[in-house]
């Protein structure tokens, strides 16, 4: 007995064994370091910004990311940028001409508790202009200017004065010139409301005019701008409904500040002109990134 007794001792201590062996390692076992992930995006004839992201807060915090271009056999500095927060993570911006175009690698340097990361990326001139939005085969696209107007803020209790310290604002609007964004409908719904870090700002298609009003929305914009004077309107999304030709495609814009309003990686341009009687006329314009 006492041999057989030994014998599966011995045998469950192997498949002990093996078993903890096949079990997944966290990433702070081992070196302690936790992985990251840099990427490279487009700014058109300026250079080029991406964001880090990371499991662990403080590896995408004042992450120092260096950029290299490929020259010859060679990979030559072209600048370098620690992270700074944004709606949409954490960005670095690299304003270079050197970075406009050729094979561009970006590396998030390590530090303490956290893994470098590298991405590479081949970047073409940009020829012309970029396509209308939706696009589905461009990671950026154009949204020419609108002109959008309020219909009802006279007989609209909700619709407040945008000059105003406001809790909440409710407005229904229309595109009155210009394309009408993506598709859909021209009608809309505008709501606002301030905030410690600025003015929050949205626009959502409806199906019907200000006679009818729907919950089936179509397109919707939501996003923010530092002061309720301000140029910058800041995409944090922009979405089409599941039913549309791009089923839940979603764009942003960065908030690079070194970018100007209505210009390819910058804000959406805003100007928001105030008419008698608490009217208005809203002009928009710029590009969106799309999101991954």
């Amino acid at each position: 007995m006492g041999g057989k007794a030994g014998g599966k001792v011995k045998f469950l201590s192997i498949l002990l064994v093996a078993l903890f062996a096949t079990l997944p390692v966290s990433p702070a076992d081992g070196s302690g370091r936790v992985s990251s992930k840099v990427s490279i995006e487009i700014w058109p004839r300026k250079g080029v910004f991406g964001f880090v992201e990371s499991a662990k807060r403080g590896c995408e915090t004042n992450r120092l990311v260096r950029l290299f271009r490929k020259q010859g056999r060679k990979l030559v500095l072209a600048g370098s940028d620690r992270t700074s927060r944004t709606t949409n993570g954490f960005i670095w911006i690299v304003k270079d001409g050197r970075a406009t175009a050729g094979t561009l690698v970006a590396r998030a340097t390590p530090k303490p508790g956290c893994r470098p990361s590298v991405a590479r990326r081949k970047v073409s001139p940009r020829l012309g202009e970029y396509p209308i939005c939706p696009a589905r085969f461009s990671e950026i696209c154009h949204i020419p200017q609108i002109k959008i107007e309020d219909k009802v803020s006279l007989v609209q209790p909700d619709c407040k004065v945008w000059s105003e310290l406001t809790y909440a604002s409710h407005c229904v609007v229309k595109v009155t010139q210009g394309p009408v964004p993506y598709c859909c409908w021209a009608w809309g719904a505008a709501n606002w409301n301030d905030r410690e870090d600025g003015r929050y700002f949205e626009i959502k298609a409806i199906e019907t005019g200000a006679k009818a009003p729907s919950t089936n929305y179509g397109p919707t914009f939501a996003g923010w701008l530092p002061n309720r004077n301000s140029a910058r309107y800041n995409v944090t999304e922009s979405t089409l409904p599941p039913w549309t030709e791009f089923p839940n495609a979603k764009w942003f814009t960065p908030e690079n500040p070194m970018a100007a309003p209505g210009t390819p990686g910058g804000p959406i341009y805003f100007n928001w002109d105030a008419g008698a009687l608490g009217t208005f006329s809203l002009y928009m314009g710029g590009y969106l990134y799309r999101k991954e």
